[in-house]
């Protein structure tokens, strides 16, 4: 890394008053030379102005910029496609809700011990989508990032941030999700790691996407909510006294979560809504400001 980059990566905390006094003096020697690095301050200073707004009461702590301005020029300029994400998506790890991680695991091993103590792989089946929807559902949005006005300024695009997040954490449910299903075929015999895998993966994708958009318009506790009674819904109608209430409706709703090619296409527009609103409220704070 150049001279010149080191002290562009160093300008937010300088902006800030983060700085030690050497590193202070160094940062300020180098803009009176440097209009680019003169612009970009500026642009920093903007950001503080607009975080504190926001939060007057107390600034945000240093560990907030770290990880929302980590590797920045690289993530700005023409650069290594790859590198480039693998910083984005590290700078996204602290910012997601640390019990995520923790309450998947804790709950998918749960439901995996239940499902091979009972020999029913069922069980993983209905767990594996509640727990991918929570986490989607508490991926995004001011009640779950601690950085949300700060990562609202900076130039990378909320959707970049939000797909990063996105991969994190559905990534994450996806190896609990096969490891799950590689235990329970080695355990249970006849059970093929394939089918049980493709047979959780529709509903898992379509209630996280389901629960990402209704966070983007409500909060995430509804969002949640209501993911998890269309899914439990599921299960209620399956009852042989409710089937007789009504049958119609009940071999419609069972039919509609067996269609897998159909929820996979509703995922997907599902999260294409998402992104496209996270996109126009992040064009709409951005001609703001």
């Amino acid at each position: 890394m150049s001279k010149h980059e080191k002290i562009n990566a160093m300008l937010p905390f300088y902006a800030s008053g983060t700085l030690d006094e050497k590193e202070g003096k160094q940062v300020k020697r180098h803009l009176q030379g440097c209009p680019v690095c003169q612009e970009e301050l500026a642009f920093w200073q903007e950001v503080g102005g607009v975080v504190r707004q926001e939060v007057p009461e107390e600034a945000p702590p240093r560990w907030l910029f770290e990880h929302v301005v980590v590797d920045l020029p690289a993530l700005t300029t023409v650069g290594n496609l790859w590198r480039t994400s693998l910083s984005l998506l590290k700078a996204q790890v602290a910012l997601v809700r640390s019990e995520i991680w923790s309450a998947s695991f804790l709950v998918m091993a749960i439901g995996f011990v239940a499902a091979v103590i009972l020999e029913r792989h069922s069980i993983i089946s209905a767990v594996a989508p509640m727990v991918a929807a929570a986490g989607i559902g508490l991926l995004y949005g001011r009640e779950n990032d601690p950085a949300y006005e700060l990562t609202l300024a900076t130039p990378i695009s909320q959707v970049q941030i939000l797909l990063a997040r996105l991969v994190l954490v559905f990534g994450y449910d996806l190896i609990l999700l096969l490891a799950s299903a590689v235990g329970m075929a080695l355990i249970l015999p006849g059970e093929a790691v394939g089918s049980l895998l493709f047979s959780w993966l529709a509903p898992m994708a379509f209630l996280s996407s389901l629960a990402l958009l209704l966070s983007l318009v409500t909060d995430s506790s509804n969002a949640i909510t209501a993911a998890y009674m269309l899914w439990v819904a599921r299960f209620v109608v399956n009852i042989p006294e409710l089937q007789q209430i009504s049958a119609a409706f009940g071999l419609s709703y069972l039919r509609f979560w067996n269609t897998t090619g159909g929820l996979y296409a509703l995922s997907a527009m599902l999260l294409a809504l998402a992104l496209w609103l996270v996109h126009r409220r992040d064009a709409v704070f951005r001609s703001l400001t």
